[in-house]
């Protein structure tokens, strides 16, 4: 049930969108076609509205939408560190033990509604990023910048064990590996700068 809701929300809040309303109008409309139909999901919607204004306050802070979107299903998430600071609670007398366990579900819970979200946010960023990337700013923030490859035809993550072999596998083969990975660094450093 609580994925037709989820469906329900967004198809509102995106059409709302595409008739030029406010994304969070559409959020809006569908908590009360919701509520109408007699279906408890207070903490549902509340979820989306969160995620949707992770979104926008994440586009604001001039990241693409695509950041934007996949950091806001990370965040809204509620943190185990609630559980930490909980147990802490129960520990020194502040809170009873049952708000403990109320904490632990309402964190599966988002972790259980967030799971589908998290798995298909690749997807859904695909079906709708004409309608994301109008949420973003003119300017780029500088850790959110396009990287500048240049005409280098190897890319190589991590320098770790496996990082640092194919490293010396390619540079040691004379592919010039070496001379681009010091451009790209010192191309954004000093873009950062």
């Amino acid at each position: 049930m609580d994925a037709i809701l989820i469906i329900i929300a967004f198809a509102l809040g995106f059409s709302a969108r595409q008739v030029g309303l406010p994304l969070l109008v559409g959020y809006l409309v569908a908590g009360f076609v919701i509520k109408a139909s007699g279906v408890e999901g207070e903490t549902l919607i509340f979820e989306l509205f969160k995620v949707a204004l992770f979104f926008l306050l994440l586009t604001c802070f001039k990241l693409r939408a695509r950041t934007s979107l996949l950091g806001s299903f990370s965040l809204g998430n509620y943190s185990e560190f609630g559980l930490i600071v909980g147990a802490i609670g129960v520990t020194n007398g502040w809170i009873s033990s049952e708000w403990l366990v109320i904490i632990a579900i309402a964190l599966s819970t988002t972790f259980i509604l967030a799971s589908p979200l998290n798995a298909a946010a690749h997807n859904i960023y695909k079906r709708f990023t004409d309608c994301l990337k109008s949420y973003e700013t003119k300017t780029r923030h500088p850790d959110d910048q396009p990287i500048d490859q240049g005409d280098a035809e190897i890319a190589l993550f991590g320098m770790g064990r496996a990082g640092s072999g194919a490293y010396n596998f390619f540079d040691d083969a004379g592919t010039g590996l070496a001379e681009h990975v010091f451009e790209i660094m010192e191309n954004q450093t000093s873009a950062v700068r």
